[in-house]
């Protein structure tokens, strides 16, 4: 007798069963603001990266609305508000700051440590650090 296994349905728009390629362009859609705009390969906008004030610590990644899905403030919070990862500086044992390029990356259990370093990268990209 042959067997059945369905695939599970993805609950997410945010992601699918098929490879997708984007397009990243780096410029905001939002006048004098730094940030950067994700097409889909139908050349839809699907996400919006921006930091609406250059020296803030805060960069907003948004749908396509405009709603938040997360924000990184040398954290990054899930939609809930829960923190999902934090990064502060390096201290040793002794408690002294091993330099602003030193840094601990904290991650919650069961979260991609993959997606969290990537977003800590692209967070050093836009801020110009990496």
């Amino acid at each position: 007798m042959a067997r059945v296994f369905p695939q599970a349905a993805i609950s997410s728009p945010y992601m699918s069963t098929e490879r997708e390629t984007f397009t990243v362009w780096m410029k905001s859609l939002v006048y004098q603001t730094n940030g950067l705009t994700v097409y889909n390969s139908n050349g839809e906008i699907t996400y919006r990266v921006e930091n609406y004030d250059k020296s803030s610590n805060e960069v907003h990644i948004m749908d396509l609305h405009g709603n938040i899905l997360f924000t990184i403030r040398k954290k990054i919070i899930d939609t809930n508000g829960d923190i999902i990862a934090q990064v502060k500086p390096k201290q040793s044992s002794n408690g002294i700051t091993l330099g602003e390029d030193v840094l601990t990356l904290e991650v919650k259990p069961r979260v991609d440590h993959s997606l969290v370093v990537t977003l800590v990268t692209v967070y050093g990209l836009i801020k110009g650090v990496v």
